[in-house]
């Protein structure tokens, strides 16, 4: 009977663990979600200091993915890394795993990230796939659809780029409701997708309603330097380097206020920055906000990386820059 109690007892206090970090990861992601990121580094630092001291159990994909994508929003690409690869290590050891859903697209965001875009596409494809069979919500799916079609934007295919994003637009809302960080990541993604398709007016429509979305919170978040990246390289391909080169100036400006320059964000813009001003006949400025990109790349994501390899090419096909720092 005593042993009864014990097993009981231990049973009980499980559970009150796994509800009590159900709850913390639900803080986190409101937090973040709503721009609260002191807030939320603190309870993610938190969370996974709970999560080494309490062991491993089912609820532990769920709390590392949840960290680990908060790192990636906050640019914090090595942290991110070890997280979500401790989730990965753990998913095989887990029966009737209900989490895997969103570990695929935890790992699918950070390999999009970090420039590892055949791996990103082919783990949103499964995403995809398997929030179907879940019959998960349709914003959800057109989320991890967006993932997928912007990997196979950068991978240099934009016309099956477009034939998934438009999927994922069909299933974004004119009202998105409280999923503010679904919705606009998907209109910034087929914004990008339509300049790569040439069909710039519909680009700017969808970066239009994204960023009305992002400016709806009436605050600085993550969502909506992340238009006006989108907007600076869509203007970019229509040939308006005055508009580019003021988006690409306001992500640079917000992304440095919200989380400093070490983000990869600031990599994106400052490469945008380099081409227009490549185009524009500065080169001065164009080589410095090159290197900048690449010294930016090879602090957050490591030297010999894809993260750090893409400016790195991209500063060696400029004319007259000096080589990419070793």
């Amino acid at each position: 009977m005593r042993a009864i109690l014990i097993c009981a007892a231990v049973a009980v206090s499980v559970s009150a663990q796994n509800n009590f970090q159900s709850q913390q990861v639900t803080e986190l992601d409101d937090l973040i979600n709503r721009g609260e990121y002191e807030h939320g580094t603190k309870l993610a630092q938190l969370l996974l200091q709970q999560q080494q001291a309490w062991g491993p159990n089912k609820e532990s994909i769920f709390v590392l993915t949840h960290i680990g994508s908060a790192q990636v929003e906050l640019g914090r690409i090595s942290d991110a890394v070890k997280v979500i690869s401790q989730a990965d290590t753990l998913a095989p050891t887990i029966p009737n795993n209900l989490y895997e859903i969103g570990l695929l697209r935890a790992t699918a965001v950070l390999q999009l990230e970090v420039g590892q875009y055949q791996a990103a596409a082919s783990l949103a494809a499964k995403a995809v796939k398997l929030a179907l069979d879940r019959n998960l919500e349709s914003l959800r799916v057109g989320y991890y659809r967006s993932i997928q079609a912007m990997a196979l934007l950068r991978l240099g295919n934009p016309s099956d780029a477009e034939l998934i994003v438009l999927k994922a637009v069909k299933d974004c809302p004119k009202k998105p409701g409280k999923y503010f960080v679904f919705a606009p990541r998907i209109l910034y993604t087929a914004c990008l997708v339509e300049s790569y398709q040439q069909n710039f007016a519909l680009a700017e429509e969808y970066c239009r309603r994204g960023l009305e979305i992002a400016q709806a919170w009436k605050k600085e978040t993550r969502d909506l330097s992340l238009g006006y990246l989108a907007q600076a390289e869509a203007s970019l391909e229509a040939g308006d380097l005055a508009r580019s080169r003021e988006a690409a100036a306001k992500t640079v400006e917000i992304t440095t206020r919200l989380f400093g320059d070490q983000h990869q964000d600031i990599v994106q813009a400052l490469g945008l920055l380099a081409r227009i001003n490549a185009k524009q006949g500065n080169m001065p400025d164009a080589c410095a906000q090159a290197n900048r990109a690449v010294k930016i790349a090879i602090s957050l994501f490591g030297p010999v990386s894809s993260g750090a390899g893409i400016p790195t090419r991209a500063l060696q096909r400029m004319s007259g820059c000096l080589a990419a720092p070793k």
